[in-house]
């Protein structure tokens, strides 16, 4: 059974019964919740850095991994690239699929794009358009709130609400952001190189 450590990101199966793992050198695993056994997704595909795992449609997943974007189908346990733009092609550090095609990633070196998909004659996803929303390198990773984009960088964390980019607190542990998640009374918890950082602002809406 192979050892999955340097975790990056995981995600729950929709019937719940797989953990899916993304780690840092060794690729995609899952985990099967009733075995207890860990195998290998793909284990003739090169392994790669994983960033961040989304939800699809029919079970399959985004994966972000340090050249691009791929589409993952659990039931043939095969990769397909995303293809049709070298700049997403880069250490992505996250994806939100907004619905109807359209997404949004981040970029490390270069900041997040927004991007439409569409299928070639050969059932390739690939990008017919993608725009620059945010021009700025550092960008660790991602999340929306209502609206509203919380960004870790690598200089602190902030909000975006589609037309300006403002940091939220330069009260932080570390400048380096790894991390963060809303908890149920809607502050932002950081984690950071030094510590976790908690309640850091009253609520998303406040933000706005």
């Amino acid at each position: 059974e192979p050892i999955v450590n340097d975790i990056k990101t995981f995600f729950f199966s929709k019937d719940g019964e797989s953990v899916y793992i993304g780690t840092g050198r060794g690729g995609l695993f899952r985990y099967d919740r009733n075995s207890g056994q860990t195998v290998q997704c793909a284990p003739d595909c090169p392994q790669k850095r994983i960033s961040d795992i989304i939800p699809y449609k029919d079970n399959r997943m985004w994966i972000t991994m340090n050249d691009g974007i791929y589409l993952y189908n659990p039931s043939r346990d095969r990769f397909t690239e995303v293809t049709g733009n070298s700049l997403l092609n880069s250490l992505p550090a996250g994806l939100i699929d907004e619905g109807d095609g359209h997404f949004r990633v981040a970029q490390f070196d270069t900041g997040l794009y927004g991007f439409s998909l569409s299928t070639n004659g050969d059932g390739i996803p690939e990008i017919s358009e993608c725009r620059i929303c945010i021009e700025k390198t550092g960008i660790v990773s991602f999340k929306e709130y209502d609206g509203l984009t919380i960004i870790a960088m690598a200089d602190g964390l902030y909000s975006y609400d589609g037309e300006a980019l403002r940091k939220m607190t330069d009260r932080l542990s570390s400048e380096y952001v790894r991390s963060f998640e809303k908890d149920a009374a809607g502050h932002i918890w950081a984690g950071t190189d030094f510590g976790l950082d908690g309640r850091l602002r009253a609520r998303c809406a406040a933000l706005r």
